[in-house]
């Protein structure tokens, strides 16, 4: 079960699909400069809104007391990420994170559990490569 301070799912990320490629897709976020580079087996609409969970895994997450929330590179594979935790699933092993530009739900490192961390906490983490998307509904 996914702990969340929303009524709505926290884990649904927004934006335009763009440079279709094979396997991949760009998700350009609007109203900001961000294109993230993601996996997806489905193939969503060039220039079409679309919706979906974002999901990737942690090098380690580390929890920090202050700074914004980014997600690095601007454009390209999502390689470092910092934001605010918006949702945990102990279950699952992981930890949402809305990281400025999207919320992303992070695989915790092995040597750390989900229930390390709190929703509410600020966090800092690098993202291995392979962030994937799959589409809402």
């Amino acid at each position: 079960m996914t702990t969340s301070t929303q009524q709505t799912n926290p884990n649904i990320a927004t934006g335009v699909a763009r440079s279709l490629g094979e396997g991949a897709f760009t998700l350009e976020i609007p109203g900001s400069s961000y294109r993230i580079r993601l996996a997806s087996a489905a193939r969503p609409h060039e220039g079409r809104r679309c919706s979906g969970v974002i999901t990737a895994q942690a090098k380690r997450i580390d929890k920090i007391r202050g700074g914004g929330a980014f997600l690095e590179p601007v454009e390209g594979r999502p390689r470092r990420a910092q934001g605010r935790v918006r949702a945990i699933d102990k279950s699952k092993q992981t930890v949402t994170v809305h990281t400025g530009a999207a919320p992303i739900v992070f695989k915790t490192d092995a040597r750390q559990k989900a229930e390390d961390f709190e929703i509410g906490e600020m966090v800092t983490l690098g993202v291995e490569p392979g962030a994937e998307f799959t589409p809402n509904g």
